[in-house]
């Protein structure tokens, strides 16, 4: 009988143990990354346009039905769609899912998505539809604010993230391109005129060449946005090497969120608002989730910017602009051998 009651006790010290939440402990980032991506779950999107994509995402814990949260959602460059669970590992955005980065969302936390491309068919070639009903799936599936529904892509990922929210303006609350290998023209900066975007662009990428992509792309933004204070361009001389590709990863500031771990890489690192002004305060989560929400009424953003009066770079501004048309055919090139090797 006594052995009984030992047993008994420890049976319901050890199922208090696991389940009682005031033992919980959010992952941190002193965790590390295999830790963040534990949390992690993968699942697909409905078929539409002829694919079905794969993804990966995050549920924060606060989200109910009395709390709906933002929703971030990801896509990445060539490379990091060429096998399930690659959009994950291939770098370290589940940073976003760690207890310090979804403090700094508004509501107390922030969904994740990751989408995989179908490669070797990549986020610019895509369809809208595909990318668009994975998303939307999720949104209806989760407790996601769908007013604050924000898309964030690099490299070759920001063309897809450029085409989703170009193509359902409405929908989206905000868009990201980091070292974009896309072009907003006017007439789609036209579109994005209330819209919260942020760039981010290398002055000496040799891949995603500033002077034909980031500056042309920022004028047009410029010349169109209702508040400059709705969009956002980060710029530096050095970055990051990805491969063979120098200065290219400028979505490692995103990874970390501008911690002070990762700025060394960036030299001459600055950003500034439409207007010209430059913003000391650079935290992406919390910018994006407190600026304007689609459909609903705008929270205000309370970091006052440093003025400091600034011309918005010309298009011809960088000297790697001449080389886009040789770096285009060598990675179409190497594209085809990808595709070849896949089959």
């Amino acid at each position: 009988m006594y052995w009984r009651r030992i047993n008994a006790f420890c049976l319901f010290l050890t199922v208090f143990l696991l389940c009682c939440p005031t033992f919980a402990r959010a992952v941190r980032l002193e965790d590390g990354i295999d830790a963040l991506r534990e949390q992690w779950s993968r699942a697909e999107g409905p078929e539409s346009g002829g694919f079905a994509l794969e993804y990966s995402w995050f549920e924060p814990e606060s989200a109910s039905g009395e709390n709906s949260l933002p929703l971030f959602v990801f896509m990445a460059g060539a490379g990091e769609g060429s096998r399930s669970g690659k959009e994950l590992t291939d770098n370290d955005f589940a940073n976003w899912s760690s207890e310090e980065f979804q403090s700094r969302a508004l509501g107390g936390g922030a969904y994740l998505q990751i989408l995989k491309a179908p490669e070797p068919v990549y986020f610019d070639t895509v369809p809208v539809s595909s990318a668009f009903a994975a998303i939307d799936d999720f949104a209806e599936n989760h407790f996601v604010d769908k007013s604050r529904i924000y898309v964030l892509g690099w490299c070759i990922g920001a063309a897809g993230a450029a085409n989703v929210v170009l193509k359902y303006p409405s929908y989206f609350a905000g868009l990201g391109l980091i070292s974009p290998r896309v072009v907003i023209s006017s007439d789609e900066a036209e579109k994005l005129k209330d819209t919260p975007v942020w760039i981010f662009g290398c002055k000496n990428d040799t891949y995603s060449a500033y002077g034909v992509y980031v500056a042309p792309s920022w004028k047009n933004l410029v010349n169109k946005a209702e508040d400059g204070n709705n969009i956002r361009l980060t710029t530096s001389r050095t970055a990051p090497r990805a491969a063979a590709i120098f200065n290219h990863m400028m979505w490692r500031l995103l990874e970390y969120d501008f911690d002070e771990s990762v700025l060394e890489d960036f030299k001459d690192l600055k950003t500034l608002n439409g207007d010209g002004e430059e913003i000391t305060f650079q935290r992406v989560i919390s910018w994006f989730t407190v600026r304007a929400v689609k459909n609903g009424t705008p929270e205000s953003y309370s970091a006052e910017p440093v003025s400091v009066p600034q011309e918005a770079p010309s298009s011809s501004e960088g000297d790697i602009g001449k080389y886009a048309d040789l770096y285009r055919i060598i990675i179409a090139f190497f594209r085809k051998i990808t595709a070849f090797l896949s089959r």
